[in-house]
């Protein structure tokens, strides 16, 4: 066993024998990469996708169109799409499509012109920030999401347009006969003068008497015009969120956090879209941030304070009954009944932010669902 270690030894140390060995593998390695891969002595060609017109389709030029149609998809519709076996066959078929469109452009040999790309980039919505102008980093965004280089984007982005063309052109090429434009024509230039006379209803209502018997006979016809719309009646307490600001305590560094967390909403605005992206600095904005998170501890204190009551007027036992009117007074609160209200009505002194009708009509005439939980908004719960 050893003897044949120190044979295997010398042998690895011999420069012939690791120049053979690397031939072997250069060879190897050229035979499995060439195109024309030889198994058994045959050579194996590549099919084409397909034809059309006659003339082949590469699977590298399908895999393309089939690529451009699912990110163009994505990009025009502003969001991602889930794929199923029903979309899977219909981009099979735009992809088809849009390498016969693609190679009509070519035979006319419609340009694109670098402009039209970055117009075509700025006026898509997906790319645009909250200001509604082109987002740099919007658009670095969305690309990284889609898996698409800027300039395989680019590239998307320059055969739509070239689509595009084809298909305006074919539209302006469309015959139009004589009489067909001259109707358009005379639909913006055709003027007509008109004479009328106004008959105010006044001056007819009273002379028209309907009987008793007419109008229960259109009511029995159709009951349903005159439903009136549902309505409630509920009583309740308010707790007003600035009445909490004094017990506020804002933990120490909370203003820098909500800075850095939502350093969008301190961005400089500008016209030139050109310009660096920049933000307000910290000091600038620590005062306002300050009081939108002591607004913010508020108004939790009050949600709280809230719902401890929902629990001093729910029933502490079995059988008995919710006790509302004893909770506020325990509470030192002042019960507040509304109107009779519809969900369309407007709620004069209720909190507009606040889902307060949607809470008034889920109430039920039962001991637990008789009232609610406690009902936030911004100013007031």
């Amino acid at each position: 066993m050893a003897m044949m270690i120190t044979r295997f030894h010398k042998l690895i140390q011999s420069k012939v024998v690791w120049y053979i060995i690397l031939g072997v593998v250069i060879i190897a390695f050229v035979g499995f990469f060439t195109p024309t891969m030889r198994s058994g002595g045959r050579t194996q060609k590549v099919t084409p996708a397909g034809k059309l017109n006659g003339k082949k389709v590469s699977r590298e030029e399908f895999s393309r169109a089939y690529n451009h149609v699912y990110v163009w998809t994505i990009i025009s519709s502003g969001r991602m799409i889930t794929m199923t076996d029903e979309l899977r066959d219909l981009l099979y078929k735009e992809s088809w499509k849009r390498i016969a469109v693609l190679r009509q452009a070519q035979d006319q040999n419609i340009l694109v012109t670098d402009d039209e790309v970055v117009q075509m980039i700025q006026s898509i919505p997906l790319f645009k920030g909250e200001t509604g102008a082109f987002d740099k980093k919007m658009y670095h965004a969305v690309l990284s999401k889609v898996d698409l280089s800027i300039s395989q984007a680019e590239a998307l982005f320059r055969e739509q347009i070239v689509i595009n063309k084809l298909v305006s052109g074919a539209v302006q090429a469309a015959l139009i006969s004589p009489y067909e434009l001259k109707k358009m024509y005379s639909l913006y230039t055709d003027r007509f003068v008109l004479d009328y006379v106004i008959i105010p209803r006044s001056q007819v209502e009273k002379k028209i008497t309907v009987s008793k018997e007419a109008a229960q006979a259109l009511f029995n016809e159709n009951p349903e015009n005159f439903r009136m719309d549902a309505k409630v009646r509920v009583s309740f307490v308010e707790f007003v969120v600035s009445n909490f600001l004094a017990s506020v305590e804002l933990p120490e560094g909370a203003v820098q956090q909500a800075y850095d967390q939502n350093i969008e909403q301190f961005r400089v605005e500008t016209t030139n879209e050109l310009d660096a992206v920049t933000y307000k600095p910290f000091e600038q904005v620590e005062g306002e941030i300050t009081e939108r998170l002591r607004m913010d501890f508020a108004r939790k204190l009050a949600a709280e304070k809230a719902t401890e009551f929902v629990v001093d007027v729910a029933p502490k036992a079995d059988g008995a009954k919710p006790d509302f009117a004893g909770a506020a007074a325990s509470a030192k609160l002042k019960v507040k009944t509304m109107a009779a209200f519809s969900m369309d009505d407007t709620l004069k002194g209720i909190d507009p932010t606040a889902p307060f009708r949607q809470a008034a009509f889920g109430l039920e005439d039962d001991a637990f669902t008789s009232f609610s939980d406690a009902v936030v908004g911004k100013d007031s719960v």
